[in-house]
């Protein structure tokens, strides 16, 4: 039985597009995949050897680290992941010594601090567009960070016949949205495409997602009650038991 009569949104790069679109099938949704970002590894250099730690920020940079080919010297290092999400996917790459933080840039920031690490710099493998600046905040506590450019997420070009057709009528129920530059290559992508696409529900995974749609006058705005993945769905629970009535 389907939990909702119209189709949920997803807009998150593969593969984890595809790993919450089976959660939400499972809560009985139907999907539609709008990846409005890819995934691309950059060329950069090892980071060297006076590290004492690694801090990451996404899967997607332990993504980069493994196709480059350089975590066999990076397995036995203190790694401090964002959420729980990336911690599983560090373990199951190897890494031993692995510390999830809450899910937020602050609380990773919050989490190496209270460690005391001494010894070396925190290698921080990085996007190239970031969405904070995790080396300033421990750097104003004296903690060294070398941070290297280690991937981008590249933005879709154009929205094609389909996409701007489904995004045009009102077959999908809400879109669901797990950064803010995601959020904000989706405006651009249907202002561009010539879609109005204001009256469409967005569940956000954060104040700072959601203040994108707010700025762009979209009317239905719904943010997480937490910064991770279980949250989200619940979100999109609650929304469709809403607007079911």
């Amino acid at each position: 039985m389907k939990t909702a009569q119209k189709t949920l949104l997803v807009t998150r790069p593969s593969p984890d597009n595809k790993a919450t679109a089976r959660l939400l099938q499972k809560a009985g949704f139907e999907v539609e995949l709008l990846p409005v970002l890819s995934f691309q590894v950059l060329d950069f250099d090892p980071p060297g050897k006076n590290i004492s730690a690694i801090a990451v920020t996404s899967a997607n940079a332990l993504n980069a680290l493994e196709q480059k080919g350089i975590l066999d010297e990076l397995r036995q290092i203190p790694l401090f992941a964002v959420g729980r999400k990336t911690a599983q996917k560090a373990k199951s790459l190897g890494f031993e010594n692995v510390e999830a933080a809450g899910g937020n840039l602050v609380s990773l920031a919050d989490l190496i601090m209270s460690r005391n690490i001494t010894g070396g710099e925190i290698f921080y493998p990085a996007a190239r567009h970031l969405s904070g600046d995790l080396a300033a905040m421990l750097g104003e506590h004296d903690i060294a960070v070398k941070t290297i450019t280690a991937y981008q997420m590249e933005p879709l070009d154009k929205l094609n016949d389909h996409q701007r057709t489904m995004l045009g009528g009102d077959s999908i129920g809400a879109g669901l949205f797990y950064s803010r530059r995601s959020a904000e290559i989706f405006i651009e992508l249907c202002a561009f495409g010539g879609v109005n696409a204001h009256n469409l529900p967005v569940l956000c995974l954060s104040q700072n997602v959601a203040e994108a749609f707010r700025g762009a006058g979209f009317k239905q705005i719904h943010i997480s009650s937490a910064p991770n993945q279980q949250a989200m769905v619940a979100l999109a629970l609650s929304f469709a038991a809403i607007n079911s009535k």
